[in-house]
This record gives C-alpha cells, sequence and structure tokens, in this order.
C-alpha cells in the first residue's frame, strides 16, 4: 500500500462517525417527507417507499430506509434526497463504488432541489470521503470545497482535502487548512491524531523540521508510543543535524 493511501485510510477511518452518520438522519420523518413533496422527484409508483423510508430515518432505521429508498430507485426515482440517504446506506456497508454513485448524482442534484436541507451542507463531505478511500483524491478535492464553501468550521473537509492538498504538493494550502482544523475541537481524540499525523508529514515534506518535532510531540502526548510521531521526530532531528552541517560549511566557506 502506498504511503499517502496509507495516511488517507487513518484519516477516513478516524472521521468517520459513530454510529453511522448517526447525526445526520432527520428527526422526523414529517420535514424531509415535506421537502420532498414540495421539491423531490415524485411518482405514484414509488412515493410510498419513499415516505415509509423517511418513517423509517425518524426511528434512525438507517438499513430499512436504505432498503425502501432502494426500491423507489428500482422504479426510477432519482430524488437527490433518496440518493444522499441511499449514498450513506452503501457506504455503512462499504459498498463504496456503489455509495460514489449515489453521492455523485445526490451532490449534483440537491443544491437545486434541497438548498436548504443539512444534507445539502454536507453532501460534498460524504462524496470527497468515498472518493479518497477509493484512491480518487483529486476528483474529492471540489467535493470538500463545496462543503467548505457551507461551512468553513468542516473538520473533516478541512483535515481531508489537506490531506488531498499535500499529496497535489500544495503543502502551504495543506498546512493551512490542518491548522485550521486542529484549532478546532475535536469531535475524538482519534480525530486529533488524524489531524496531527497528516500536518507531521506536510511539515517534514515542507523541510521544518522545528516544526515537525514540535507536532510530533504534540501527538506523542496523546498516542505516547505511535511510531509514526517517533519516525518522524527522528528523521527531523537527523535533518536539522543536517542541516547546522551545511550552514557551517557554507560559513567556512565564504
Amino acid at each position: 500500500m502506498k504511503k499517502t493511501h496509507f495516511f488517507a485510510m487513518m484519516v477516513v477511518s478516524a472521521l468517520q462517525l459513530t454510529p453511522v452518520f448517526a447525526q445526520e438522519l432527520p428527526k422526523t420523518d414529517t420535514s424531509d417527507w415535506t421537502f420532498y413533496q414540495q421539491a423531490g422527484h415524485r411518482s405514484p409508483e414509488w412515493d410510498k417507499f419513499v415516505k415509509s423510508g423517511f418513517q423509517a430515518l425518524s426511528g434512525n432505521n438507517l438499513a430499512t430506509a436504505g432498503l425502501l429508498f432502494q426500491k423507489a430507485y428500482s422504479l426510477g426515482c432519482r430524488d437527490g434526497l433518496v440518493l444522499a440517504v441511499l449514498g450513506l446506506y452503501t457506504e455503512s456497508k462499504k459498498n463504496l463504488k456503489e455509495a460514489k454513485m449515489y453521492y455523485v448524482e445526490a451532490a449534483q442534484k440537491m443544491v437545486d432541489t434541497y438548498p436548504t436541507h443539512q444534507l445539502t451542507k454536507t453532501i460534498g463531505e460524504h462524496t470527497g470521503r468515498v472518493l479518497v478511500e477509493l484512491g480518487e483524491s483529486d476528483a474529492a478535492l471540489p467535493y470538500f470545497e463545496s462543503a467548505l464553501k457551507y461551512d468553513p468550521q468542516n473538520i473533516t473537509a478541512l483535515t481531508m482535502s489537506g490531506h488531498v492538498l499535500r499529496e497535489q504538493t500544495r503543502f502551504n494550502e495543506s498546512r493551512s487548512r490542518l491548522t485550521t482544523a486542529l484549532a478546532l475541537p475535536a469531535p475524538s481524540p482519534a480525530t486529533k491524531v488524524a489531524i496531527l499525523t497528516e500536518l507531521l508529514a506536510t511539515t517534514f515534506a515542507m523541510t521544518d523540521y522545528e516544526g515537525t518535532i514540535s507536532y510530533a510531540e504534540e501527538l506523542l502526548k496523546l498516542s505516547p508510543n505511535n511510531l509514526t510521531a517517533i519516525t518522524f521526530r527522528n528523521r527531523s532531528k537527523q535533518g536539522l543535524v543536517k542541516k547546522k552541517e551545511r550552514e557551517m560549511i557554507e560559513r567556512m566557506t565564504q
């Protein structure tokens, strides 16, 4: 496995929600059903399945909702909100290619049909995350940018776009995103570990050895035996020694 993909998988793992996407699920069936009635892709052929799906979501039953929405989809429903939930459902089952298909289509439709819905604000985050996990990081970046337009403090979009920017060797932009994410309240220790790990890789790539050592020490406070932090700290200390040697040689030859 490539090192960059290893980092990506660690970030994805740390930032995935537990229980899966629970806070994304509607709190009542009436609100989303009302949204759908007003702006959705409706038909008597599948409306009953969509309505029952929203009722299942009101009880945080994503599995049942997913099955009902799959039935609606098979009958021709291409509603953005239905597609977004199908993306959540198939991602939770690790069917990433199928989730990508639903998310990408949902992202195209939800801005126009559901501009104020919560999932419209986060669909870019979900789409980008799946694309990164599939190894399609370059394609993921515009989706993270879309999520950040809705919420500049979206910690997942900040961290994962920071990862993608690092892969693209856009180190200053990457570091800016990651330091912004680090300053935000982390939903879990694993999230902070993921952000710091990305910062280690970015600052080291910038040959900022002092910064890398500082982030490594911060990470080791959270995870005392973290091999990534120990490795980057040691390599940075070696880098500082070599840097001082070069500076000494340059002074002697002037």
